[in-house]
């Protein structure tokens, strides 16, 4: 089902999807505002953003290059293994 489809059918959206009780910037801070989020998009700060290169946690992307440059190394029925970690401190 294509994004237009369902709004042909009647499905409508959260009408508050960024600062709404579930909304997105709930899981940032315990007072979301999103006009203030939203100033300033269209300006050079929204040209100096990136797109994620995996569906990951940004912080696993270097783990994952580097995986991927050592598998390209190894031969494909190589037996040997390896483990890549993450830190996944919390704050206190």
């Amino acid at each position: 089902m294509a994004v237009h489809d369902f709004a042909e059918t009647g499905v409508v959206g959260a009408a508050a999807a960024l600062e709404g009780r579930f909304g997105l910037l709930t899981g940032y801070t315990d007072a979301p505002d999103a006009k203030s989020w939203l100033r300033g998009w269209g300006s050079a700060g929204l040209l100096e953003t990136a797109i994620k290169p995996y569906p990951s946690c940004r912080l696993t992307h270097g783990r994952r290059d580097g995986a991927l440059r050592l598998r390209a190394q190894l031969a494909p029925r190589d037996p040997r293994r390896a483990s890549i970690g993450v830190s996944l401190s919390r704050p206190p």
